[in-house]
């Protein structure tokens, strides 16, 4: 969580101010406020960070993605439902659609709900990378799952992603 703080700081740094104003969940006393960051995988890990993120109140929309449309929404479901007891005001929403990226001031890759411990790796992580690079290519990509310092060596070295754009949050990939 420390790694993506520092990141999204880092980004909204660069984002014009007219869409740090466009926040309009964020309370008058936060210095910067994410308008969107959207997770890649409904599984453990993405259903986890989700409600991390929409607790801290920093980020105005999280947008679960998941190949399981249905359980990407319901997740995002049970976390805006704990919004009043929690009081964060993040709107969350879950779809199956990857074009969700498109406009993302960061961009996670998690763990699929389909299979457990399911972290984008291998062909289908990488074409996902080399996807998700093409419809946004300004955002901070974050791989999340441990399991994934491969995915981020492939994509700067096949993809040519830039190494400060993407980076992990395992041991190997820092």
């Amino acid at each position: 969580i420390a790694v993506l703080k520092q990141r999204l700081r880092q980004s909204v740094a660069n984002t014009p101010r007219a869409a740090a104003d466009q926040c309009d969940s964020c309370h008058a006393y936060r210095i910067v406020c994410v308008p969107t960051i959207v997770i890649l995988g409904a599984g453990e890990i993405g259903g986890a960070l989700a409600r991390q993120l929409a607790a801290t109140d920093l980020v105005a929309r999280i947008v679960l993605v998941d190949d399981l449309g249905p359980v990407a929404s319901g997740k995002a479901l049970d976390i805006a439902q704990s919004s009043p007891v929690d009081r964060y005001h993040t709107r969350i929403s879950g779809t199956n659609d990857v074009a969700a990226v498109v406009g993302a001031a960061v961009v996670v890759f998690a763990d699929r709900a389909s299979q457990p411990g399911g972290e984008w790796q291998d062909e289908p992580g990488l074409a996902l990378l080399k996807r998700v690079a093409g419809l946004n290519r300004t955002a901070p990509l974050l791989c999340a799952g441990a399991l994934q310092s491969g995915l981020i060596e492939r994509g700067v070295n096949e993809l040519g992603i830039p190494r400060a754009r993407l980076f992990g949050t395992g041991a190997e990939a820092l």
